[in-house]
């Protein structure tokens, strides 16, 4: 009778014990999270309600492995990864260890290849050095479980992840594979600890792994960007911030802050653009641009800024305006008029040469010396090759009433510069090289006059923040007139540039203003293959020039377009393309969103080898609003670009 109570009470503890159990969890919430219509363990899959899953089980791998290693294996997109690890015995290790010895040695005199012998004798001395780890060193073997879930609607859709998977990780040196009949033992292996798991009948196997690879195998190291004064650009593949600082300076491997951005349509290229153009805004920097297909114009109007057609249906600006391009040296910004000059009668070449693609080298020096007769004549210069008397002049950044117009230049061309030439007995070539570029004057006046005669009547926007050129309405006209406007636009920005650039360095030079809070320049350049003109070697090395020059002035060049091939072409002279390599070079920091496979080799010649065999492969895939970014000579990582639903209403047009 006693015995018999005794029992009944041990049966109510245990019914007691279930129930307190049971209250504990919650059940609302149980409810929430279980699979919807249920579960069916199958040979090689799990069916759900809603679709399939399955479980690769890895079950080798090799023996070297790089630090960081288990990233490439758990860092998966649509994957759970999971790995399970357990403290093996020290002395059933060391018993295994000895075992295995016993049986290499044994191969190693029964086998006949000599590779057979070597590999017998390199795996005894393996587990010998492993052997001596853990008995002299205290080093812990770990019994490690790495199992890859993976999920799809269909079967057809899962085993097509399947495929994929094992085909990346073999090619990484993994071994994989489905366990047939297995499915509810790698389901439990979600939930269950690994020593509950090798308790059941299904025999689990596990790698010993010593514990000091293992650790250096560290599957959660975030590859991450964490500028101080950076604005949130979104997050890494491996889930690491990006917080992006185009003018960081850390003295090392990031000094300039040109930028260059290629990616096909509809993948965020434009949409970036924007949110660093509202990020230099929000630093109260200035601002300039070019835009053709009117994707910034509400963004521009949103700001306050300006916009202006550069057809010249609201503003014109004079070609032969010099403006100040150019500064004594680095450390002295005050403005080298001889040098500005200089620049500006290269820019004119280049723009003449454009318009007419007949003129040689030699038809381009001599305008270039009948241009510089021209501001003599004009009272703007002097003909003298002393550089202080040029320097004296001071013809560049005047009012825009001082210079000259086209009309003035033809007339000194067919009045006092014919009469100077006819004293010098000119060869007939030179009458025909003068004949031609009078030509082309005369069609630049009769044809497009109301852009290239007169004088510069844009708006005075020096000191406004945001300035944008709309150059749509250029596109009717021919494409040598439409870059010839591009350059005579950036010869005005450059000297506003300049103008910041000045103010701004006496500031930091005189502790009145921080690195972080000093006012930048910004000059973005988008559809930037109608600036950039592979077939003129000379309109390069204007935008190199405009490169170099702009960070004296803290400012920086933002480029864009679709494809890179619209830019390096591979029939080009080998001094063309090194120029335009130069131009990339020049560029800090490198966007890279979705591009075609033939263009990633392209792209390899150009950057050098920043970009990994994985992150090259990644470039055709990307999906749209992830790009690869490369922030110097050995920095790059994929990344995902954070856009708000307001940002999204806000940037209207362009992807």
């Amino acid at each position: 009778m006693e015995r018999t109570m005794k029992k009944s009470k041990a049966l109510q503890a245990e019914v007691n014990k279930k129930e307190n159990a049971a209250e504990a969890y919650n059940k609302a919430f149980m409810a929430e999270i279980q699979p919807k219509g249920g579960l069916v363990f199958e040979d090689k899959y799990v069916k759900k309600a809603d679709g399939y899953e399955t479980c690769l089980h890895v079950y080798d791998m090799k023996t070297t492995q790089n630090t960081y290693w288990l990233n490439q294996l758990m860092q998966r997109d649509e994957v759970i990864a999971v790995m399970d690890v357990l403290t093996a015995e020290r002395d059933d290790i060391l018993k295994t260890i000895d075992r295995s010895i016993d049986e290499f040695y044994a191969r190693a005199l029964e086998e006949k290849s000599n590779i057979e012998q070597l590999e017998s004798q390199m795996s005894i001395s393996t587990l010998q050095r492993v052997a001596n780890e853990i008995s002299q060193r205290g080093e812990s073997i770990k019994i490690v479980v790495n199992r890859l879930y993976l999920s799809a609607a269909t079967r057809e859709g899962l085993d097509k992840k399947i495929n994929r998977l094992k085909g990346e990780l073999t090619g990484l040196g993994y071994k994989t594979t489905i366990l047939l009949t297995g499915m509810k033992e790698e389901w439990d292996g979600l939930f269950l600890p690994l020593d509950k798991q090798m308790e059941s009948n299904f025999t689990i196997n596990g790698k010993y792994i010593p514990a000091r690879s293992l650790g250096g195998g560290y599957p959660f190291h975030h590859k991450s960007l964490e500028d101080p004064y950076g604005m949130y650009l979104g997050r890494t593949s491996t889930n690491g911030v990006v917080l992006f600082d185009r003018y960081m300076n850390d003295n090392r491997n990031r000094k300039y802050s040109h930028t260059f951005l290629f990616g096909q349509m509809r993948y965020g290229k434009s949409t970036l653009l924007k949110k660093l153009f509202e990020d230099d805004y929000n630093r109260d920097n200035f601002i300039r641009g070019f835009d053709k297909a009117g994707d910034f114009e509400e963004v521009v109007a949103d700001k306050g800024g300006a916009y202006i057609d550069l057809a010249g249906k609201n503003g014109r600006i004079n070609w032969l305006e010099v403006f100040s391009t150019a500064t004594r040296s680095e450390k002295d910004l005050s403005v080298d008029h001889v040098a500005s000059f200089h620049q500006h009668i290269a820019k004119c070449k280049l723009m003449i040469g454009m318009l007419n693609s007949d003129f040689t080298e030699t038809d381009l020096n001599e305008f270039g010396r009948m241009l510089a007769a021209f501001y003599v004549d004009y009272g703007l210069w002097v003909d003298t090759n002393e550089p202080e008397a040029q320097q004296q002049t001071a013809i560049a950044g005047r009012p825009s009433a001082d210079y000259p117009i086209l009309i003035d230049l033809l007339a000194f061309m067919t009045q006092k510069y014919q009469q100077v030439i006819e004293r010098e007995a000119p060869t007939p070539a030179r009458r025909v090289r003068i004949e031609k570029i009078r030509n082309t004057l005369d069609s630049m006046l009769q044809e497009n006059g109301n852009i290239f005669n007169g004088r510069t009547t844009v708006p005075n926007v020096q000191d406004e923040q945001v300035v944008f050129y709309d150059i749509s309405s250029l596109q009717s006209l021919s494409s040598n007139v439409f870059r010839a406007q591009l350059y005579t636009a950036i010869s005005m920005i450059w000297n506003d540039a300049l103008r910041n650039g000045r103010k701004m360095k006496q500031l930091y030079e005189n502790n009145q203003v921080e690195w972080a809070h000093i006012r930048r320049f910004s000059v973005y350049l988008d559809e930037c293959h109608n600036v950039i003109n592979p077939d003129n070697k000379a309109s390069v090395d204007y935008i190199i020039q405009f490169q170099r020059e702009m960070p004296k002035f803290f400012g920086s060049v933002l480029f864009a377009t679709q494809t890179i091939d619209s830019i390096l072409k591979s029939n080009l002279a080998n001094d063309t393309n090194e120029a335009l390599k130069t131009i990339f070079a020049l560029c800090q920091y490198k966007f890279f969103f979705r591009l075609d496979h033939s263009e990633v080799d392209t792209v390899q010649r150009v950057i050098g080898d920043v970009l990994t065999d994985s992150l090259k492969g990644e470039i055709p895939k990307l999906q749209q609003g992830e790009t690869v970014l490369t922030t110097g000579a050995t920095e790059a990582f994929k990344m995902k670009v954070f856009v708000s639903q307001e940002e999204v209403d806000r940037f209207k047009g362009g992807n």
